[in-house]
This record gives structure tokens, C-alpha cells and sequence, in this order.
């Protein structure tokens, strides 16, 4: 299966992690979405500083066409519903809970530079052929 055909994209995971990338364990570590309509992997690039070098009279000298950097990848997630503790999870963000200790919103004010989350992803794989008692090919996806 050298390039699958994603059908659909029936479920993600978000996991919180530490500056490392390992899993924190604990409570309230991790949330499962199915209500989402797309997520999508843009890429973000430092198309870097082009040098040029022009004489008095406007000729172009010299020039060097500018370094990409690869940083790294931002990822969009449109959804139909949020929860605020799934917005803890990707921001970092605390969540409000009333007196009786139900979460009711979260704070939106800034975004933590500390916090950190892992996203997996489950995709059908359309038209290959399974193994006897399989249920399906899905294609899995772990960022970062």
C-alpha cells in the first residue's frame, strides 16, 4: 500500500504532553472528537532574506535567492462543537467550573507557551483488500 486513498476521518485523539513530547498520565490527560468537519497540516516556512547587490546606476550586482526553514507544521481543526476541556487540552488554557463543579467555560484571554499536546488521527483507507476477519485498513497519523 503505497499510497492510500483516505475515505474519511472518523475520529481524533488529543493527548496532553510534556516539553518533550512524552504523555503526562493522569486525570483529564487526554479527549476523543468525532464531531470535526476537516484538520488540516499547513506548513510553516522561513522563506529566508534574499541578498541583493545593486551598482549606482540600478544593475544588479550580485544575488542570492533566500533560505527556506522548515518550522514546523500548524494545524487547523474545524469543528461543529467544542468543549472547553478540549480547549484546555490544545491551549493550555484552565477551564471555569461553577460552585457545583461543572466546567462552564475557559479563559481565552492569552495562550500558554508551555503547554503541549499530541493529535492522532484515523483515517478509512478506501479500496484495498483486508484480511479475512478484518473490519478495515485505516491509515493512523501522530503529530508531533
Amino acid at each position: 500500500m503505497s499510497c492510500p486513498l483516505i475515505a474519511t476521518a472518523d475520529v481524533f485523539r488529543v493527548t496532553r504532553v510534556d516539553q518533550c513530547g512524552s504523555p503526562i498520565t493522569g486525570p483529564k490527560n487526554a479527549f476523543v472528537v468525532e464531531c470535526f468537519s476537516s484538520v488540516a497540516f499547513n506548513t510553516n516556512v522561513d522563506d529566508g532574506d534574499d541578498i541583493e547587490y545593486k551598482a549606482a546606476n540600478g544593475k544588479v550586482c550580485g544575488f542570492r535567492k533566500g533560505c527556506p526553514t522548515f518550522r514546523g507544521f500548524d494545524v487547523e481543526i474545524n469543528f461543529f462543537a467544542v468543549s472547553p476541556e478540549l480547549i484546555e487540552l490544545l491551549t493550555g488554557n484552565p477551564v471555569y467550573v461553577d460552585a457545583s463543579g461543572k466546567v462552564i467555560g475557559t479563559d481565552s484571554c492569552s495562550l500558554q507557551c508551555k503547554s503541549g499536546f499530541a493529535l492522532e488521527l484515523w483515517a478509512e483507507v478506501l479500496g484495498e483488500e483486508c484480511e479475512e476477519g478484518a473490519k478495515g485498513q485505516w491509515v493512523y497519523f501522530l503529530l508531533p
